[in-house]
């Protein structure tokens, strides 16, 4: 019988990889699990603005390749002392999408105002 599905993170790696997503690079979780970022705990991409890490199936003897990849990208930035990127922190994403839904519910309710009073006049 076949175990449960599973699922990788695999980050693209270079330069510009936050260091959010370095971290991550390589977990293997059950497809229901989050995976666990500096960011907080997301079941998928995208962990903050211009993500480009991907979650791909995993299989049993599958390469995994990514964490090795990010240790060693980790590994260069020290040895030059480049620091990663910073994502923009989760509590400003979080208020960013509050004040992009109350701003949408204002213009809704500006729109509903306006259609009321165009049937009145």
């Amino acid at each position: 019988m076949a175990g449960p599905i599973r699922k990788q993170l695999i980050p693209v790696i270079g330069t510009a990889t936050t260091g959010v997503c370095l971290d991550a690079a390589g977990q293997v979780r059950d497809v229901g699990e989050p995976y666990d970022t500096a960011a907080g705990q997301f079941d998928f991409p995208p962990f903050h603005v211009g993500c480009r890490s991907l979650s791909a199936p995993w299989l049993p003897g599958f390469p995994g390749h990514a964490a090795a990849e990010a240790r060693a990208e980790l590994a260069d930035r020290a040895a030059t002392e480049t620091p990663p990127p910073t994502p923009a922190g989760a509590a400003v994403l979080a208020a960013a999408g509050v004040a992009a839904v109350r701003s949408a519910a204002r213009a809704a309710s500006n729109r509903r105002q306006r259609a009321t009073r165009r049937r009145v006049s």
